[in-house]
């Protein structure tokens, strides 16, 4: 992975990472759909870390097991960024779906088409 813009990152100590410093990054999970060469990339960016839970919070369910109360859902996380993530994913499941649906269609209008032809040659054998 190329390290782009290292020498400029803030890391909190108010002292810039020169060039010949290293910068440990966090884990990056890739996933490819497809071989289609022809098909434009799409990248989501989310993380699903979130931050320690203090008592002070008052939680009244287990933060980490996702909960739904009045049509919200409750869960550490939730917002940020987990939620918008899996809507994310969502819809491109949805897109996808979708297109294998179109592909479905065509494949079911050429049975058709086929059809009429077949029920063409009936006519002219009577």
């Amino acid at each position: 992975m190329r390290r782009l813009g290292k020498e400029s990152i803030y890391t909190g100590d108010h002292i810039p990472l020169t060039k010949t410093d290293e910068l440990e990054l966090p884990d990056v999970v890739v996933a490819s759909i497809g071989s289609d060469v022809t098909k434009r990339t799409l990248l989501i960016y989310g993380h699903v870390d979130v931050k320690q839970v203090y008592e002070s919070e008052q939680w009244v369910h287990d933060p980490f097991d996702l909960q739904v109360r009045d049509g919200y859902l409750w869960g550490r996380g939730v917002t940020d960024d987990k939620g918008p993530l899996l809507g994310w994913l969502n819809v491109i499941e949805a897109f996808q779906d979708d297109d294998d649906d179109d592909d479905d269609d065509d494949d079911d209008d050429d049975d058709d088409d086929d059809d009429d032809d077949d029920d063409d040659d009936d006519d002219d054998d009577d």
